[in-house]
């Protein structure tokens, strides 16, 4: 049996602080990848604000991880592990996620009807400063980012551990 393709990816905006959450964990990822022995196999992306250029980054994985900045109406920091089905399904989809050009509910919506067969689980994080400019994160999503990587190796070796 073929090894499942696997990826990671960040999207959002760092020039608006925790729009850009993301990014901001692959790129922790980034440098602490070797210390997570689930990841060795598993590609990285930062998606930026690709919209629907995101598809092109995916359609090649079997799985993909999108950590995105999430409206979800929680607290700063809060982390939201959802399918594309679940967030579409939310009152707040068109809410929830955004803060993008194009959101992800649309850009996940156009891929399926392209035939895409990619799985797609989307670990959303509670912004607090989303709408205003700044390079850095706020301090409480700054203080979240260890969890945010363990809630994401934890979701990945979920997934190996049931392909076995």
């Amino acid at each position: 049996m073929p090894e499942r393709k696997i990826a990671i990816m960040g999207v959002g905006n760092t020039l608006h602080k925790d729009e850009g959450v993301g990014i901001h964990v692959i790129r922790a990822l980034e440098k602490g990848k070797k210390r997570h022995e689930e990841l060795r196999d598993v590609e990285l992306i930062d998606g930026g604000t690709g919209g629907l250029l995101l598809l092109k980054l995916i359609e090649d994985f079997d799985t993909v991880f999108i950590v995105d900045a999430a409206l979800g109406g929680g607290k700063p920091g809060d982390i939201y592990i959802l399918s594309p089905e679940e967030l579409s399904q939310s009152p707040d989809s068109q809410r929830m996620f955004s803060a993008h050009d194009i959101d992800l509910t649309y850009t996940l919506q156009v891929g399926r009807e392209l035939g895409m067969q990619t799985e797609v689980k989307i670990i959303g994080v509670e912004p607090k400063e989303y709408a205003s400019h700044g390079l850095n994160l706020s301090h409480e999503l700054s203080n979240k980012i260890p969890e945010i990587i363990k809630t994401v190796v934890n979701e990945v070796k979920r997934l190996k551990t049931n392909l076995k």
